[in-house]
């Protein structure tokens, strides 16, 4: 049986509207992820962000099947080399102002403990994976081995670029 989203069955509009909830909740739940790591500093931030994340990975089995889980595993390998500039980046706006705050509030991103950066990371993570099967359907790649070839050089082209801007421009 081929998961929902490989099979050439499952119409397009199906398809792109699946990603589209996905994106939605993942950008939700992620920014409610950055918040709590980074902004409040306070809750539970394993169970708000640990909990979604298990869930979309026991959805992504089902919905892409093992085969396009080994592209989470590369999205990772890029995830780790962009993480820290890429996490910063999209942390600041969420991390208080000094003096803005009490005393016992970490005002600067490199003050975190490594610990409170793995769920907004796979949050990350896991929303370039969506965003590369999203690729490979709007155009047409997914069961076009040229073009998916291509999709996959022009996600990591992109990907790199993302890990230089993350790199250089902050």
């Amino acid at each position: 049986m081929a998961a929902m989203m490989n099979d050439p069955a499952t119409p397009l509009g199906k398809r792109i509207g699946i990603y589209l909830f996905f994106l939605a909740h993942m950008a939700a739940f992620g920014t409610l992820t950055f918040y709590l790591a980074y902004h409040t500093q306070q809750g539970d931030l394993y169970g708000v962000g640990g909990i979604p994340i298990i869930a979309y990975v026991c959805f992504y089995l089902i919905l892409f099947g093992l085969d396009e889980i080994l592209w989470l595993a590369i999205n990772s390998v890029l995830g780790i080399l962009m993480i820290h500039g890429w996490l910063e980046t999209l942390a600041l706006p969420f991390i208080p102002e000094p003096g803005t705050v009490g005393t016992h509030i970490i005002t600067e991103f490199d003050k975190f403990p490594a610990s409170r950066h793995i769920l907004p990371g796979a949050f990350l993570v896991m929303y370039e994976f969506m965003l590369r099967n999203l690729l490979l359907d709007v155009l047409g790649a997914r069961h076009d081995q040229r073009r998916n070839r291509f999709v996959g050089w022009l996600f990591l082209a992109i990907s790199g670029a993302q890990i230089l801007l993350a790199r250089y421009a902050g």
